[in-house]
């Protein structure tokens, strides 16, 4: 896949601070570049702007940790959108499912964060990508599955068909591409007649 961009290498930072910082940039120049937008079936991705202090601030009444190597105080991602965090840190099972987020940071996530936009741009041209929809809580869901690179991209379009990025994140089990591929299995079945984004 030559439209792939190589992982990126955190090597040369020494803190996770530093790490969040520059996957920042790449955050922002794939996914918030006004002068070039990404999109999806002609229509604009979006980031929905949650900053991650509004979760933190109902997370803190808990009295927990998200059992992180820094404090809420000096956290990297207080000031980003919550969907910052989601895509490159990982769930502490320790706590409630209602706080995916703050999450403990991750390095198999963090390091694709630059193959969300590719994913989306190629899913036509690429038979890597194979794309698939489900529906959930009234919400359609855009999926891209990178099956040979064990990656999963998933928008979400609201009722007024604005699309935003919902997830993305790297399969680390059998158990997760399981459900990945009964998901595409059953929405294929259901949709005999290709339509632009089945593969």
């Amino acid at each position: 896949m030559s439209w792939l961009p190589k992982v990126i290498d955190l090597t040369c930072f020494n803190s996770v601070s530093e790490k969040v910082g520059f996957l920042y940039q790449v955050f922002e120049n794939d996914l918030k570049n006004k002068e070039n937008p990404l999109l999806f079936d002609g229509r604009e991705v979006k980031v929905h702007p949650n900053a991650l202090s509004n979760k933190c601030l109902s997370f803190l009444e808990t009295n927990t940790t998200c059992d992180n190597e820094y404090q809420c105080a000096t956290c990297p991602y207080i000031l980003y959108e919550d969907i910052f965090n989601h895509i490159t840190t990982k769930q502490n099972k320790k706590l409630s499912a209602d706080f995916r987020t703050p999450g403990i940071f991750s390095e198999e996530r963090a390091i694709r964060i630059n193959w969300i936009r590719p994913i989306i741009e190629n899913v036509n041209s690429s038979s890597d990508v194979l794309y698939y929809q489900t529906i959930t809580k009234s919400q359609l869901k855009h999926c891209f599955w990178l099956k040979k690179e064990k990656y999963l991209v998933i928008l979400v379009e609201n009722n007024k068909g604005d699309l935003y990025l919902n997830t993305a994140y790297y399969l680390y089990d059998r158990k997760m591409t399981s459900r990945i591929r009964l998901e595409y299995k059953k929405y294929c079945s259901k949709n005999v007649k290709k339509t632009p984004f089945t593969k």
